[in-house]
């Protein structure tokens, strides 16, 4: 009896013993000064989210520092975290008091329960200082979204603000929590390959990418001392890994006191290990483009006898980040974790074009034993430096649109050059065929692929673009974008010397190869009197440029606004939008499939020396087909803000009404000469086509007009021109004209600005335009439709001439006021 009395005591002294060890490694962190942890539109006293959270959630009324445009969707009185959600129709915020300068861990949660939340487009700023969601959206997902942030402030409070883009703007629950000093380095991490860090890391915010247990299972909130989830490797490993996974079933030896909250025990007690010395085992994670990233690598030996029985070099995206690591070098004793930081830029490294960071783990470079590597965790942050862009403003009632999400970048470069691969097996053999005659089938379009074109006439050497740009010569550049910059330059072969613009990529654009690319498989196979000609393409040491004819006279923004220059007549206007509309309906409508060129504005028609109107930049465009009844081209939203499609952004399916829309914005830039979003002017004026189309409703579209121009515009062309931009700006593109049709009625509008009519004193001011009586509607007459169609498909400036020409003959009808 007393013998199973003693082994009932140790019994229950052993599991005492292990609940205060479980205890120990699993205690939940207490901030210093407090957590928020809202339920956002919840009016419950407090929420428990899941039982492997159990932290309440409380009301979020107290911390809305904007009381205005809010409101609540969903059942409020639930005491389910993701019943409810805080809705903003304006920007709003919510603020929380903080002790000054500490880092601190901000989630926000996200589950839409409308159709109206998850089409919703918006920002999420924090302090006006970082910019931690760009044109957001959770789309499509029936589960919560989670955004993690890592943000040291300096100040007294912690101000998250929330702007609306398209429709609306939602949150379902936030928690915001100091975290402890040693999590965030005061020292800066080591730099991997070129990238070039002018700022501290610890100034920053990261955003939390991937947090990864290496070598063994899932590790839930519930056994983070932080509330972090760890997700198992298995899924992030490269095909054919032999790596060993290794268990510790002993205590982990941290090296300070709260060392747990940097990973928890479930992290250092397993890791996976090189299965022999001449090994490595290769993790890859897909990350954002062209963007800064800090990897944490976690280590913990748990597999030797002594610390010296290790030795392996650490590789990132292919580069040696560190030699000959050594453990012994970092702690004293085995079982002691440590971790070490790097930056490193995101790499195209996947075949089907994705953005990758690749860690892999080898065998040492300078020792001569054969030794090991391990790796226990892993997490990869994105840097968020700081900037101002998304300041928490008073929305305009209808700043229809302007989202990039995040992540369809990586489908539509996918889709790209899934596409480009089935032109490549269909291309013409045929040289000749890349340049139509006058008399052949422009109805064709040739892409050729850029291997192809490195043997053809295209290709220019890195030598004859640096003898052209003076080695680059930062006195020869005329513009830059998010490509890069653009040099003026004057190319020397055997016959005469050309001028040429060259457009080099930076090793920081926010554009990259898939873009180079297009432009050269667009622009190699077509020629068009407006579009801008390709002159060729260089590739060669890491260089991608392109060369272009030189179009003197800079792009239609520069002569509507924001220079020096001198203003341009309403009939030099009208006649640049007819130029750069058949350049547009060509791409429509004159090739084998359409092409949609996804980022039409007013800096992207350029003008020669003759102010002849040619669209250029071709480097977010779409092809639609090969197949007969495709339509549309589902896509991720790119473009630039302001010009975005409303049913574009709504659909994700591209067409060429998209393109319509955003040429719709450019002729209301053309008619008031301002940019199309002007911030620090009332709400209801900050977005151009809200704005002027506000007015045209009211028939009193004269009251937008440059004033450089008034009483030089005939009042009939006004309205015609009214007409075609609200057509070209309907909501549904169903509802708005083709290029053609847009084509037609603005030589429509010419002609009518032309035409010699009596005017009544009245007449000279254009606001009163709306008394006299209509032109036709838009839309075009059966009878002539044929041959104004006839110089759509047209190759080379001389159709393009003829064409012309047959165009004033069908004008010659239309010479009365009245029009047809």
């Amino acid at each position: 009896m007393e013998q199973v009395q003693l082994q009932l005591q140790f019994k229950v002294v052993a599991l005492l013993f292990f609940s205060i060890l479980t205890f120990k490694s699993s205690a939940q962190y207490t901030p210093p000064d407090g957590d928020y942890l809202l339920n956002c539109g919840s009016s419950a006293s407090n929420t428990t989210p899941s039982s492997e959270d159990n932290r309440d959630f409380l009301p979020d009324q107290s911390a809305l520092s904007t009381r205005k445009h809010n409101s609540v969707v969903g059942d409020a009185n639930s005491p389910t975290l993701y019943a409810a959600a805080r809705v903003f129709t304006d920007s709003s915020s919510y603020e929380f008091d903080i002790n000054g300068t500490k880092t601190h861990m901000v989630r926000l949660h996200f589950l839409p329960l409308t159709t109206a939340l998850s089409t919703a487009v918006f920002n999420v700023s924090a302090n006006d200082e970082f910019n931690l969601l760009s044109n957001f959206s959770a789309t499509n997902t029936t589960t919560p979204v989670k955004k993690e942030y890592l943000i040291t402030v300096d100040a007294e409070k912690l101000r998250i603000c929330f702007t609306p883009i398209y429709g609306l703007a939602f949150v379902s629950a936030i928690e915001v929590f100091s975290i402890p000093d040693d999590i965030i380095q005061s020292s800066e991490p080591t730099v991997v390959g070129q990238t070039d860090l002018n700022f501290s890391v610890s100034s920053q915010a990261l955003e939390t990418l991937y947090r990864i247990n290496v070598g063994g299972s899932k590790v839930t909130l519930s056994s983070d001392s932080m509330w972090r989830t760890w997700t198992p490797d298995d899924g992030y490993l490269a095909s054919g890994d032999t790596s060993h996974q290794n268990t510790f079933t002993n205590r982990i030896n941290y090296n300070s006191p709260g060392g747990e909250k940097i990973a928890p025990d479930s992290v250092y007690d397993t890791c996976r290990s090189m299965s022999s010395e001449n090994s490595n085992i290769t993790w890859a994670f897909e990350a954002s483009g062209h963007a800064t990233h800090l990897v944490r690598l976690h280590f913990c030996d748990i597999t030797s006898l002594t610390l010296a029985d290790l030795s392996f070099n650490v590789y990132i995206n292919d580069e040696i980040a560190h030699q000959d690591l050594e453990p012994w070098k970092f702690v004293e004793r085995i079982a002691t974790p440590f971790y070490i930081d790097f930056t490193a830029d995101s790499r195209r490294l996947s075949s089907r074009g994705k953005w990758l960071i690749r860690v892999r783990i080898g065998r040492p470079t300078t020792t001569s034993r054969n030794m090991k590597g391990i790796l226990n965790g892993l997490e990869i942050f994105k840097l968020v430096p700081a900037s101002v862009q998304h300041k928490c403003y008073k929305k305009p009632s209808r700043l229809m649109v302007s989202c990039i999400v995040g992540g369809s970048a990586l489908l539509s470069a996918a889709s790209l050059l899934l596409f480009l691969l089935y032109r490549r097996r269909n291309r013409l053999k045929s040289k000749e065929s890349a340049t139509p005659a006058a008399n052949s089938d422009v109805s064709q379009l040739t892409v050729r692929s850029v291997a192809t074109n490195m043997n053809l006439e295209l290709h220019i050497t890195l030598s004859q673009i640096k003898s052209a740009t003076k080695n680059f010569d930062e006195s020869l550049v005329i513009g830059a974008g998010g490509f890069g910059k653009v040099y003026k330059g004057v190319l020397k072969d055997s016959g005469p010397q050309t001028r040429v613009a060259i457009k080099r990529a930076s090793q920081r654009s926010k554009q990259g190869f898939p873009e180079f690319e297009t432009e050269i498989h667009v622009l190699s196979g077509i020629r068009h009197r407006h579009l801008v000609s390709l002159i060729g393409y260089c590739q060669e040491h890491s260089e991608m440029i392109l060369v272009y004819e030189f179009m003197s006279n800079g792009t239609l923004r520069d002569h509507l606004y924001n220079s020096d220059l001198p203003s341009l007549s309403w009939k030099q206007r009208l006649e640049m939008c007819i130029g750069s509309a058949r350049g547009l309906q060509y791409l429509h409508s004159g090739l084998a499939h359409p092409i949609i060129h996804r980022d039409v504005k007013s800096s992207n028609i350029l003008l020669d020396d003759n102010f002849t109107a040619k669209v250029s930049d071709f480097g977010l465009s779409r092809v639609v087909g090969p197949s007969l009844t495709e339509t549309h081209v589902s896509t991720g939203v790119k473009g630039t803000f302001g010009y975005f499609d409303p049913e574009y952004v709504r659909t994700r399916q591209l067409t060429t009404k998209s393109d319509v829309y955003s040429f719709g914005v450019i002729l209301l830039e053309v008619l008031c000469a301002r940019p199309v979003i002007r911030t620090g002017l009332p709400s209801e004026e900050i977005n151009l086509a809200d704005w002027a189309m506000s007015w045209q409703k009211q028939g009193l579209l004269g009251r937008t007009i440059d004033p450089r121009l008034v009483g030089e515009i005939n009042p009939n062309s006004l309205r015609m021109f009214g007409q075609i931009a609200e057509k070209c700006l309907e909501e549904y593109g169903a509802d708005r004209p083709t290029m053609a049709d847009v084509v037609w009625n603005l030589e429509y509008a010419l002609k009518l600005q032309e035409t010699e009519m009596a005017r009544e004193p009245f007449e000279d001011s254009t606001n009163c335009a709306t008394e006299l009586p209509l032109p036709p509607a838009i839309g075009r007459w059966n009878s002539i439709s044929s041959v104004v169609m006839s110089h759509q498909d047209d190759s080379s400036i001389a159709r393009d001439t003829k064409s012309e020409s047959t165009a004033s003959q069908v004008f010659s009808q239309i010479i009365s006021s009245e029009g047809r």
